[in-house]
């Protein structure tokens, strides 16, 4: 990297904060969490998802299951995306899962670590 301030995240931050327009392909490239979630708060989900062309799968209750397939030497293979929203901050939250899951049932399942969300709620 070009910059001695490049791993300074601080610094990255604040020149993040000046840039117009934040490309939703950076938040695959940046390896460092506060920048992703300044990227995040920028764009927006909805942004990112259609930026990099996702697909939506599936969807059941109040989760969303996206594939983005491969397209450039930044996106190599395929990937899938659960996006869900809290129930009690109601902000959207999205986690990666394993490429073999067809349903969002399935993904939340395994996100639960193979507890359903039928029996998960009946825990809590």
């Amino acid at each position: 990297q070009n910059s001695p301030f490049a791993d300074d995240a601080s610094l990255r931050l604040k020149l993040m904060e000046k840039i117009p327009k934040i490309k939703a392909k950076w938040i695959l490239k940046e390896r460092n969490a506060e920048i992703r979630k300044l990227i995040i708060e920028k764009v927006g989900w909805m942004k990112i998802f259609s930026d990099l062309d996702a697909q939506l799968v599936n969807q059941w209750d109040s989760y969303e299951l996206y594939r983005i397939q491969p397209r450039d030497q930044l996106i190599r293979e395929s990937f899938q995306l659960l996006k869900m929203k809290c129930p009690s901050a109601g902000s959207d939250y999205v986690l990666c899962v394993p490429p073999n899951l067809s349903t969002a049932k399935e993904a939340i399942k395994w996100v639960n670590r193979g507890i359903t969300s039928e029996e998960f709620f009946q825990q809590t």
